[in-house]
């Protein structure tokens, strides 16, 4: 059986989620800040605390080989082509507006 969560707050974080550099790095954050203990470091700079180790581990592993990039990448154009469609939808409704007030 999984240990128990001992930060809530990650477990309503992580819930039905998909976990990316982003989240891993919220969710450390997040470790971190629910503790004082969690953010004790031994004399190699590595938490202590065994939550703490596993999340900066974690996003450690994301920085190596530059992984986050790619992800950041990958949700800037995600970003990008949503706000596009939007600003389109916006650009035809005015411009329809226009066009009943002009009747």
């Amino acid at each position: 059986a999984p240990a128990p969560n001992p930060v809530p707050a990650v477990a309503d974080f992580a819930k039905d989620r998909f976990i990316d550099y982003y989240a891993a790095t919220r969710i450390r954050d997040l470790v971190l800040a629910h503790s004082p203990q969690a953010a004790a470091k031994d004399f190699l700079g590595r938490y202590t605390h065994p939550t703490a180790r596993r999340w900066a581990d974690i996003v450690a592993a994301y920085q190596v080989k530059h992984v986050y990039l790619a992800e950041a990448a990958q949700l800037l154009a995600n970003n990008t082509d949503q706000e596009a469609d939007l600003r389109r939808k916006n650009i035809r409704r005015l411009t329809d507006l226009l066009h009943d007030l002009a009747r």
